[in-house]
C-alpha cells in the first residue's frame, strides 16, 4: 500500500541495510537509476540515481518533485499526490529535470509500492529517455521529407499549403502554388537506369530549391514530380517569372558521371485567390495548367484558368496493361485487384463521397495488401529466396504508408491523393515485384 500521507517523511537511519538489500534484489546494477520515497520526500537513492541528475541529493529533505524543471514541477507533485491519496497501485510517466552540467534531461519514471522495515514507502525506477526521444523527434521529422532528395515530402507540403492559407485569408493576401514534372526523365531511366535516375532527381531538387526564396516550399510529390507554394505571391507576374528561371535551370545539362543529359519541366500555375479559394481547387487547377503545358509542347509554364462549376475535376485512373504482368499468376490477379481498389477510391473522392465511405473502401485496399504481400512473402519462403527479409522490411514500409493515408484521407487533396496512390502501387510493381517474378520463374512458379 501506498503512505497516506505524503507529506510526512523521515530519512532511514537503521533500515539503510533493508533498503540497500531491495535495491540490490531489484536492481541488480548501478545503471539503473532508483530513488526510495516516503510521500514526496526522498529518503534513499542509489548511485544511478545520483548519477542520472549529477548532484548530490539530500536524504530525508528534497522532495522528487522538486528535481523536476520548473514547468513540470507543479503538475509531477500533483500526480504523485493523486497516486498516493487514492491507493493506486502504479504510476508511469515522462518529465524533464535538470542533469548533468546543468543539461535538461527527459526522464521516465515508474513508481511502484514496496514494504520495507515495516513502513510503507515507494520505489521510484527513472529512465534518461534524452537521446530516445531525440531521436524520435528525429524520426518524426524524416518523416516529412523525401528520402531521396531530402525535400520536404506529400504530407509536410499539404501542411505548408493549410498554413499558408490561413495566413493568406487573415492578411488578405495572395500566394501560388506551382505544380512541376519533368520531360523525358522516363528515358533517362530506361537508357541509363534507376541509380541515374535518382542522381538526377538530386540534381533537380538542388536547382530547383536554388531558385527560391527562405519562405518559399519545394517538395517532392513522388516519381518526377514536384510542386511549389510561394507565398505573398499574387497576380504581380513574379510566379511567371519564377518559372522561367526554373526551366531554364532544370534545362540546362545535367551531369551524371562521366556522362550529361538533358531534361525539361512542364509547369502549371494556379493563384490564390484569382483562381481558386481552397487547396484542392488550387491544387488541381495547377494540375490542368500543368498538363496543358506538355501538350503545348513540354518544358513551359500554364497559368491556370478559373474553374467554372460544369467543368468537372479530372481524376485519371490506372488501366491494367501487359508491362504490368510479373509473369507470377497469382501475383498479377492480385496486382489487378489492388489497381480496382485504388480507382474506385479515386471515383468516389471524385464523387465527394464521406470519409466513412472512403474509410472503408482503404481499409480494403489495406486488407487486399495485406494478403498479397504474405502470399509474396510464403512463395519467398517456400522457394527459398534470400531476399526476403529485404522484401519484408519494404512491405513493412508499404503497410505503413496506407495505414497513415488511411488516417489522413479526408485531408489530402483529390489529385495528391490518386498520384500518391497510383505511384505507390505502380513502383511497388515495377521495382519490387517484377524482379521477384524473374526469380520465381527461373525456379518453375507461373
Amino acid at each position: 500500500m501506498f503512505p497516506s500521507d505524503p507529506t510526512e517523511a523521515t530519512a532511514p537511519t537503521s533500515a539503510s541495510e533493508d533498503f540497500d538489500r531491495v535495491l540490490a534484489d531489484t536492481i541488480g546494477s548501478e545503471a539503473l537509476a532508483v530513488c526510495v520515497l516516503k510521500g514526496l520526500v526522498i529518503v534513499y537513492t542509489n548511485p544511478g540515481s545520483r548519477s542520472l541528475f549529477g548532484e548530490p541529493i539530500e536524504h530525508g529533505v528534497t522532495l522528487l518533485p522538486d528535481l523536476a524543471l520548473t514547468e513540470d514541477r507543479e503538475w509531477l507533485r500533483e500526480r504523485l499526490e493523486n497516486l498516493f491519496s487514492q491507493k493506486k497501485e502504479s504510476l508511469s510517466l515522462t518529465f524533464r529535470a535538470q542533469g548533468p552540467q546543468g543539461s535538461a534531461v527527459d526522464i521516465e519514471m515508474h513508481v511502484v509500492p514496496t514494504l520495507v522495515s515495516d513502513s510503507s514507502h515507494v520505489l521510484a525506477f527513472l529512465f534518461d529517455i534524452t537521446e530516445q526521444r531525440r531521436q524520435e523527434e528525429q524520426l518524426n521529422f524524416l518523416a516529412f521529407l523525401d528520402p531521396l532528395t531530402g525535400l520536404p515530402n506529400r504530407a509536410m507540403f499539404l501542411d505548408r499549403c493549410r498554413e499558408i492559407l490561413m495566413s493568406a485569408r487573415q492578411d488578405n493576401s495572395g500566394f501560388a502554388l506551382l505544380q512541376c514534372d519533368l520531360d523525358g526523365f522516363k528515358a533517362v531511366n530506361d537508357t541509363h537506369g534507376h541509380a541515374a535516375g535518382d542522381m538526377l532527381l538530386k540534381v533537380v531538387a538542388e536547382r530547383l530549391a536554388g531558385c527560391l526564396r527562405r519562405r518559399d516550399v519545394v517538395a517532392r510529390q513522388g516519381g518526377d514530380e514536384f510542386a511549389l507554394l510561394l507565398p505573398d505571391v499574387g497576380s504581380n507576374g513574379l510566379a511567371q517569372q519564377l518559372a522561367e528561371r526554373l526551366i531554364r535551370e532544370v534545362s540546362a545539362p545535367i551531369p551524371l558521371g562521366d556522362f550529361s543529359v538533358k531534361v525539361g519541366i512542364s509547369i502549371g500555375i494556379a493563384l490564390y485567390p484569382e483562381h481558386g479559394r481552397d487547396i484542392d481547387t488550387l491544387l488541381n487547377l495547377a494540375d490542368r495548367a500543368m498538363y496543358a503545358s506538355k501538350e503545348a509542347g513540354r518544358n513551359r509554364y500554364t497559368v491556370a484558368e478559373k474553374l467554372t462549376d460544369a467543368a468537372p475535376l479530372i481524376v485519371e485512373l490506372l488501366a491494367w496493361n501487359q508491362t504490368h504482368a510479373v509473369g507470377i499468376e497469382v501475383i498479377d490477379r492480385q496486382h489487378r485487384g489492388l489497381m480496382d481498389l485504388v480507382n474506385r477510391l479515386g471515383n468516389e473522392l471524385k464523387n465527394g463521397l464521406a470519409r466513412e465511405r472512403l474509410q472503408e473502401t482503404v481499409q480494403e485496399l489495406l486488407t487486399a495488401t495485406e494478403i498479397h504481400f504474405q502470399t509474396e512473402e510464403d512463395l519467398m519462403s517456400e522457394h527459398d529466396i534470400k531476399s526476403l527479409e529485404t522484401h519484408r522490411g519494404k512491405h513493412q514500409q508499404l503497410l505503413a504508408d496506407v495505414r497513415r493515408f488511411g488516417v489522413e484521407v479526408d485531408r489530402r487533396s483529390m489529385a495528391l491523393t490518386m498520384r500518391y496512390l497510383q505511384e505507390w502501387l505502380i513502383r511497388h510493381i515495377e521495382t519490387m515485384d517484377k524482379g521477384l517474378g524473374r526469380l520465381l520463374q527461373d525456379r518453375g512458379v507461373h
